[in-house]
């Protein structure tokens, strides 16, 4: 492996803002023969799995596809004023909150957050 990547950089230390610029020159190192995949997975402590992912996308789609946003959830809220309202009410008549959020179209696990978060409350 090329002597410039120390072996004291480990994964521990990588903060989110700088794991996308990890990902890009480990995987350019790997494309351009200065280091072998497994250098780079026993080295940092990553996976194999993380390394192949990262180099593919570098073949595929380019040095820029590191930086890209990732995409998000296109709908829109699923808590209308409407549903909001209802909400409170089947949990003031008595519901539980899985029944609620079945009578509701909605998931349970949307419904306890919403919960949690604040826009509906428990009686």
């Amino acid at each position: 492996m090329s002597g410039f990547i120390s072996s004291a950089v480990s994964r521990s230390i990588l903060t989110r803002d700088n794991k996308r610029l990890f990902r890009l020159h480990t995987s350019q190192l790997t494309n351009t023969g200065s280091c072998r995949s497994i250098d780079i997975i026993t080295t940092f402590g990553v996976s194999k799995s993380s390394v192949m992912r990262s180099l593919r996308q570098l073949r595929e789609k380019g040095a820029d596809s590191f930086f890209e946003p990732r995409p998000t959830r296109k709908g829109g809220p699923l808590f209308t004023l409407e549903v909001l309202q209802q909400a409170q009410e089947y949990l003031d008549q008595g519901m539980t909150p899985n029944e609620a959020a079945k009578e509701l179209g909605i998931r349970a696990d949307t419904f306890r957050k919403a919960i949690s978060d604040g826009p509906v409350e428990k009686p």
